[in-house]
């Protein structure tokens, strides 16, 4: 075999790399925007709260998804802190959205 086709198995064999992890973590939190957003909005209930509820829950899947086997990296503990963050902003929300109905 010559080394470029040596070179290509390689590639295939090996796991993907963090980088190609996080676009792929981007590609997937950008595509599921593109389409649940205008879904919600094709039945009049986009509103901020319902855009990020379904940011979050996106965010929040594909967390789950791409972990990295290795916690240390850079974009998974920002990630971290941003799931922290969205939770807090969840949980004001349905605070407040509880008091509007008087629970």
């Amino acid at each position: 075999m010559g080394e470029y086709t040596e070179s290509l198995l390689r590639m295939r064999n090996n796991e993907t790399s963090e980088i190609d992890r996080f676009r792929l973590f981007i590609a997937t939190q950008v595509g599921w925007l593109a389409v649940s957003v205008p879904i919600v909005a094709s039945f009049g209930m986009a509103s901020i709260e319902s855009v990020f509820v379904l940011a979050f829950v996106g965010f929040l899947s594909g967390s789950l998804l791409f972990e990295p086997a290795e916690s240390n990296r850079r974009w998974w503990r920002l990630s971290v802190w941003i799931s922290r963050g969205g939770f807090v902003v969840l949980g004001y929300w349905v605070f407040q959205r509880a008091q509007e109905l008087g629970i």
